[in-house]
């Protein structure tokens, strides 16, 4: 009866606090990402590049996914290089090509093979793992917050109960309603004055610094009795690295957020593949130890 009790309490902790979440758009809910033109093969190479760990050569002393492998041994240099972020990219989309005498090949190439299936059922739209969570965060106080480098807001193609505020970040500061707002106490007044915001993101402005995230998207970390604010976005580094990240938070580092479950990581495949991933995410004890 106590264990009850007490997990009724929680559940009503939770449902009365309110949420500020923000949520990358591009590889994160959808497989479109118009600015990087990006396929659905590309999508999935990519993100099995991002997450199988070995240690690729006599060089790597610990596990490394290839992803790594590829930007700091294959094709060190600068983020900004034109030529090279080229090559980068080609040697990633045939990443199955060049493991293919590897034990873990077959294993890869069959995950491959499923999502390619499920991507035929999906295509441009939203994951459903990401409409189930649209659906179960319909009765809670919560602020959706859509981010994206590129315009691909249209192409999400959901259906809102209220008016949705547009917004962009120019080199650090938000442009929003005809006034720049350059405080971060400022720019979470505005993201909890409405329930739904898309807001474009500065890429020149990443991109010119070394796609570094003190220059990326601006996160407010939040984490009080009476709110929390969450980003999801697929290009987290999972270690909590400034170092080809995308996240600027303010108010606490990424290594911090991570492991507090407010910055999360996402796996693509997983939010491709697995119907209750942002749910599980959201309800995750590191959230609400």
């Amino acid at each position: 009866m106590l264990k009850f009790l007490l997990l009724c309490s929680a559940t009503t902790l939770l449902f009365a606090k309110e949420f500020v979440i923000n949520v990358d758009i591009n590889r994160t809910i959808i497989a479109l990402d118009s600015h990087q033109n990006y396929n659905y093969e590309d999508l999935i190479a990519l993100s099995l590049a991002k997450t199988t760990y070995l240690c690729w050569d006599e060089r790597v002393q610990t596990p490394i996914s290839y992803y790594d492998y590829v930007y700091d041994y294959l094709l060190p240099g600068e983020q900004s290089d034109q030529v090279l972020r080229k090559k980068r990219r080609s040697k990633i989309h045939h990443f199955l090509e060049d493991i293919r005498d590897l034990p873990c090949y077959e294993a890869l190439q069959t995950t491959f093979d499923q999502v390619m299936e499920k991507m035929e059922t999906i295509q441009d739209a939203p994951f459903p793992s990401f409409l189930k969570f649209m659906d179960y965060l319909k009765d809670k106080d919560v602020h959706l917050v859509f981010r994206t480098f590129g315009k691909d807001f249209e192409k999400l193609g959901l259906e809102f109960e209220t008016p949705v505020q547009y917004g962009k970040f120019i080199e650090g500061a938000l442009h929003f309603g005809g006034e720049i707002y350059h405080e971060p106490s400022e720019w979470h007044q505005i993201f909890t004055s409405s329930r739904y915001f898309m807001i474009q993101d500065d890429f020149p402005y990443w991109h010119s610094h070394d796609e570094h995230a003190s220059f990326g998207k601006p996160f407010i970390a939040i984490n009080s009795d009476e709110c929390t604010s969450l980003f999801f976005d697929d290009n987290i580094v999972p270690n909590g690295e400034m170092e080809r990240s995308i996240v600027m938070p303010f108010g606490a580092s990424s290594k911090e957020l991570i492991d507090q479950g407010q910055l999360i990581p996402v796996d693509t495949l997983q939010a491709i593949m697995d119907d209750d991933y942002f749910i599980n995410h959201f309800l995750s004890e590191k959230l609400h130890p």
